[in-house]
């Protein structure tokens, strides 16, 4: 036992060794030359041929599935970036699409309606409690002055009321120190629009009597000499008249989204506005 203890790795060995070589030599003998101690032997030495086969084949498959494993967790890792960035590419063709698209429709305004007009993109926006403005990337590179009025192809946007060499600032029409000049379309009911807290603004001064009804266009009167005559603004929402008083209360909803807007046109010449 002692002998077995001390040289047990020497025996595994030798017995891993001596085990092929003899069932090699087996094999190439017809099993009928076979004598009785041969067929004893391989009696005994198949199981832990057999064994030491499985887990030398079981070790191979294991080996060969973690490489196959590295090498798929590598290609997905890999699909997974080109995805992201093919989905980004397609992001920012859709963006470049629709940009195109309010590109192209500033422009054919434009070219129609307001010839002198310059464009500008909308590159800042200040939405405090204090100021409701945009500020835009012309200024006096391209002869932009205050109190220049500021328009979409849906309707008006502001004026402008700070201008710096490369950009300006544009005062809103939601703005509470903004007031427009305006008229009711249908009844040329007349008042002005003023500002307020929020994205909706206040048709004052429209006396008590005067026809307007919910979903009434309001434009521009062009008396103020700022915004041309006939321009979109907004569209009567709500009406309250109360039982004494010789006014009443519109609310208007602009026509331009005032939060969204990024492609604006300055008016630079009034005489050239053409409206559509």
């Amino acid at each position: 036992m002692i002998f077995l203890k001390k040289y047990r790795l020497f025996i595994v060995i030798a017995l891993l060794i001596l085990i092929p070589l003899f069932n090699l030599s087996l094999s190439v003998k017809n099993s009928k030359d076979l004598k009785w101690y041969d067929r004893v032997i391989l009696l005994i030495t198949s199981p832990i041929q057999q064994t030491i086969t499985f887990g030398f084949e079981s070790m191979i498959g294991l080996a060969h599935d973690y490489v196959w494993l590295v090498h798929v967790n590598k290609e997905n890792k890999k699909l997974v970036s080109e995805n992201n960035k093919l989905v980004e590419i397609v992001n920012n063709m859709r963006e470049i699409e629709q940009e195109n698209q309010r590109l192209r429709h500033l422009l054919a305004f434009k070219e129609k309606y307001l010839p002198s007009g310059v464009s500008a993109e909308v590159i800042a926006r200040d939405t405090t409690s204090e100021y409701q403005t945009l500020r835009i990337n012309k200024g006096h590179d391209v002869g932009l002055k205050r109190r220049m009025p500021v328009i979409t192809p849906a309707g008006i946007v502001g004026q402008v009321i700070n201008v710096w060499e490369h950009f300006s600032d544009v005062l809103l029409i939601m703005d509470r120190n903004s007031s427009v000049d305006a008229t009711i379309q249908r009844s040329r009911a007349r008042g002005i629009l003023k500002g307020g807290m929020s994205a909706i603004c206040e048709f004052q001064y429209v006396a008590r009597t005067d026809d307007v009804v919910v979903g009434d266009v309001l434009v521009t009167s062009g008396i103020e000499g700022i915004f041309p005559k006939g321009l979109l603004v907004g569209t009567v929402s709500q009406i309250r008249k109360k039982k004494y008083g010789v006014s009443q209360y519109i609310e208007i909803e602009p026509t331009v989204n005032l939060n969204k807007v990024e492609e604006v046109l300055v008016v630079t010449n009034l005489l050239t506005v053409k409206i559509p």
